[in-house]
């Protein structure tokens, strides 16, 4: 089966209660969500009426009351398109009344022409741009979101994806034609916009597409371009939609092939506040490059703390490739078993490029959700907001692949008892023992940890598992130096193993504790195992204010007195390579 190309935004259905609404089917707002407008595409930013803008220059950008934005948006859909920059770079967003985050919207190559799409929230009714590489930056408008407490209008409804239009098995269209798309199966008429992935390939050269809702003008705007002839590229947008659904104009006469993932519903939708989007400001939940990269087929999880409260999250995605082989990357569906589909992509790379993708992260109860990448490649995930839902439930029995083949969790993945059967791998074992000191080893082996490689892995890969179902991965690569891994990671994650084997699940550094919530002192005390264990390394968790003091305060301090509290009153240092009550 043909694999489809970058599905956008949500994956699975939500449900929810509805709540009682003024005349127009629209609540009045008191909290921080907020429904859909759409508005007729236009362009808030054009910097090619200019000089090129600097490397590392940004640019502030009014967005309220401007192209049918209401002046009481919380956030805005977009389209963000760069060109021309001297070197690679990047392009971020972000809103105006905060810093400048860890975080990308679009990458390009020198020269390059691309675009991406995005929901910002705005700052005081603004949002900045940053061009790290500098040249010319355009930012298309596209919809809007304003506050609202329930509504029956502007809540985004997924459905099963959807291939609307491919053009490639009818000739390509007239250059400067527009293509039309009616609206998805099932969709209502009254639908206000809908979110869609439009691709094309084996372009003719350089040139743009365009959507916008059928039977208006020809907007000055863009949702996808390409700079040269044989590419293939995607890019994820929401579109204002007619009674007719809506149109493609392409400029260069390239094929258009449009997948369509969910819609905005319109009145006659019940009033509920599922599907109501909630801002917020960019933040980065994974970033692979510090450790390892994802393996061809494997998996990595991004983590975004979201209460319970959102079926699914909107962001980006930054695949970058290795040389060697092109390849995608695919969001899975954290229910009912991992499933990324064998035919979908959210974000296409050549060898050794990056490429972005607008996504939307479907996550379960405690905000976790998952990545595959299906080749040699990094993965970050950028989040700005998420849909209210009710989220898959967390299941700690799913296990990832790495490589192409799955963890076998043993008999009775769904009940008490998580342990595999059987010893430990030799190759893992032999893993752990060169990487930790003895006298932790046996810690690890009196509350039977066990060490596995994965299946299909190549040797790439073990597996700590812990009692009560608790487990950590660790990459063990054989592409890079076994020094870090043994620095970095491995002490990390064995230590929190031990750690919640041997009762500290409320464990603080009690010469060092800072106000830290119980997340912040297990990574503290795992990176204080990392320094105890092996030496020197570099410290992480550096966007964490309370992991950074705590562990430089361990960094600095006689390692020896360092204690850890136990539950039960018993205290706990280091001596040596060994843990000892103190």
């Amino acid at each position: 089966m043909p694999r489809r190309l970058a599905l956008a935004l949500v994956l699975t259905a939500v449900a929810g209660l509805g709540a009682i609404t003024g005349p127009d089917g629209v609540a009045g707002a008191t909290g921080d969500t907020s429904r859909f407008e759409p508005v007729t595409p236009c362009r808030v930013l054009d910097t090619r009426t200019a000089a090129a803008l600097a490397p590392g220059a940004d640019v502030r950008v009014e967005v309220a009351g401007r192209c049918g934005v209401p002046s009481d948006a919380t956030a805005v859909a977009l389209t963000v398109t760069g060109a021309g920059a001297s070197r690679d770079g990047y392009l971020t967003i972000w809103p105006s009344d905060r810093g400048r985050p860890d975080a990308s919207n679009l990458n390009l190559a020198a020269g390059e022409t691309r675009a991406n799409s995005a929901i910002v929230r705005l700052g005081g009714g603004s949002i900045e741009v940053h061009a790290d590489a500098g040249g010319h930056v355009l930012v298309d408008v596209t919809g809007a979101f304003v506050p609202a407490d329930a509504s029956d209008r502007g809540r985004f409804e997924p459905i099963e994806p959807q291939r609307l239009v491919d053009s490639r098995g009818a000739g390509r269209p007239a250059p400067g034609s527009s293509v039309p798309v009616a609206l998805p199966a099932g969709v209502p008429t009254d639908a206000t916009a809908v979110a869609i992935n439009v691709t094309t390939a084996d372009s003719v050269g350089a040139g743009y597409f365009t959507a916008y809702a059928s039977g208006g003008p020809v907007p000055e705007a863009s949702v996808l371009n390409t700079d040269g002839p044989g590419q293939t590229r995607a890019a994820s947008a929401i579109v204002p939609v007619g009674p007719a659904g809506f149109e493609i104009f392409t400029s260069a006469g390239d094929h258009v092939i449009v997948d369509a993932t969910g819609y905005f519903t319109g009145t006659s939708a019940p009033v509920t506040d599922i599907g109501l989007f909630v801002p917020a400001d960019p933040s980065r939940s994974l970033d692979t490059r510090p450790v390892a990269e994802v393996l061809p087929g494997g998996h990595a999880m991004f983590d975004h703390w979201s209460g319970g409260r959102f079926a699914h999250l909107v962001g980006n995605v930054t695949m970058i490739v290795l040389p060697g082989e092109p390849g995608f990357a695919t969001l899975c569906a954290p229910n009912p078993a991992l499933d990324c589909g064998d035919d979908v992509s959210s974000v296409n790379a050549d060898a050794g490029a990056v490429a972005n993708g607008f996504v939307g992260l479907a996550v379960d109860d405690l905000g976790e959700g998952w990545v595959r990448t299906s080749t040699f490649a990094n993965l970050l995930v950028d989040v700005s907001g998420g849909f209210v839902g009710t989220p898959a439930p967390h299941r700690p029995d799913w296990l990832p692949t790495f490589g192409d083949a799955p963890v076998d969790p043993g008999p009775d993945p769904g009940g008490t008892d998580h342990h595999p059967e059987g010893p430990s791998d030799p190759w893992a074992r032999q893993w752990a023992e060169s990487c930790l000191p003895p006298s932790v080893l046996a810690r690890l082996d009196a509350i039977d940890t066990r060490w596995y490689s994965m299946p299909g892995s190549g040797g790439r890969a073990t597996f700590v598992w812990g009692p009560f179902g608790q487990f950590y991965w660790i990459e063990l690569g054989t592409s890079v130096p076994p020094e870090p891994l043994c620095n970095q990671v491995v002490p990390h994650e064995a230590m929190h193993v031990l750690d919640y084997a041997t009762g500290f699940p409320s464990t603080y550094l009690h010469q060092f504790l800072g106000p830290l919530n119980d997340w912040q002192q297990a990574e503290c005390l795992a990176q204080a195992a990392e320094i105890m264990i092996v030496g020197d390394r570099r410290l992480g968790y550096d966007f964490d204010d309370g992991i950074r003091t705590c562990t430089r305060s361990v960094y600095a301090a006689d390692l020896a007195h360092v204690l850890w509290h136990r539950v039960d009153g018993v205290y706990f240092r280091w001596s040596g390579d060994a843990v000892v009550p103190a």
